[in-house]
């Protein structure tokens, strides 16, 4: 059974489905909240992010690479020309995957070990190809992004306003990879394009056509 805390702002009761995850956004209140062993503290509000046309929600439930996952949250980026989901899938331990949600198409991906030295944003210029994970992979866009809301559960503090960029590779047998410069830090992510039938997931919204 999840870990359930106390908000404290307004004492509604938050789930901690896994100790990987120490922050989580209040769904009653829209506090922010860093969890401190068995205490919550607030980092103060944000507005509560709305639900879109998706057929995924936090407790949506499914199976990738024979395991097992619970999606507990959700960001929600916007670019230029648009805008995307990341929902964290929690395995139940301390490994981190993000199932990302754009118009239709899914991709799932998992943290990688960067490049050293990591290149800057001037080298890596669409067209260019770079060795990531012993792999090579191309450089096929660039865009910047801003957070525009965040809800449930989360590995990593993040805020509604924060901004980042983010570089798209392609790479061998349909793999994907992407290098995001955000707030002085460097991840990647490295993973590959699927059919959302292929995580056969469960507790999905109900939505027209579904």
């Amino acid at each position: 059974m999840a870990l359930q805390l106390p908000c404290s702002s307004c004492g509604g009761a938050v789930p901690f489905p896994s100790k990987a995850l120490f922050y989580a956004v209040c769904p009653y209140c829209g506090s922010m909240l860093v969890r401190k062993d068995l205490h919550l503290e607030s980092l103060g509000q944000v507005a509560l992010l709305q639900d879109d046309y998706s057929p995924l929600q936090i407790g949506s439930e499914g199976s990738y690479g024979g395991r097992s996952f619970v999606l507990t949250g959700r960001i929600r980026r916007r670019w230029a020309e648009g805008g995307w989901n990341e929902w964290f899938m929690d395995f139940g331990d301390e490994g981190e995957a993000w199932l990302a949600e754009a118009q239709g198409f899914y991709s799932v991906s998992r943290p990688g070990l960067l490049p050293k030295p990591i290149p800057t944003l001037e080298q890596l210029q669409v067209g260019t190809v770079w060795e990531l994970g012993n792999k090579r992979y191309q450089v096929d866009d660039r865009r910047e992004a801003v957070v525009e809301g965040i809800a449930g559960q989360l590995p990593f503090l993040l805020k509604p306003g924060e901004k980042s960029v983010g570089v798209d590779f392609s790479g061998p047998d349909g793999r994907f990879a992407t290098l995001e410069f955000a707030a002085g830090e460097t991840r990647l992510y490295v993973g590959e394009y699927l059919e959302l039938p292929d995580l056969r997931m469960k507790n999905l919204r109900e939505l027209d056509g579904w």
